[in-house]
């Protein structure tokens, strides 16, 4: 038996879903239709989605941003220490053995 389910266009804007998921979309109609009984398929011949058929695929994105908002957040990239710190650049040059004042750097035209 050949089915086919017809989703408007506008039904995929007015729910933002992608129509990459259209396909997607139609087979879960398809098997939800399958796994309640053979009553169920035969209205699926020639069928056209409408707005209650959106509900488990809102409700599914409902709950994968639910379990996004519930993760740890993501750790604050590495930052520069304010100035008030003591890791300035004059104290790790104590331990790099580089300094900056102009007496330290060696006079290449007298060599």
């Amino acid at each position: 038996m050949l089915y086919r389910v017809w989703v408007d266009l506008a039904l995929f804007t007015k729910h933002r879903v992608a129509l990459q998921s259209g396909p997607g979309f139609c087979l879960h109609l398809l098997q939800d239709a399958w796994a309640s009984g053979g009553d169920q398929m035969k209205k699926f011949s020639d069928y056209h989605a409408i707005d209650g058929d959106f509900a488990a695929l809102l409700a599914e994105r409902a709950a994968q941003l639910a379990a996004t908002a519930a993760r740890k957040p993501a750790r604050r990239p590495f930052r520069k220490p304010p100035p008030s710190s003591h890791l300035t650049p004059a104290y790790a040059d104590r331990f790099t053995g580089w300094n900056h004042s102009p007496k330290a750097v060696p006079d290449l035209k007298r060599s």
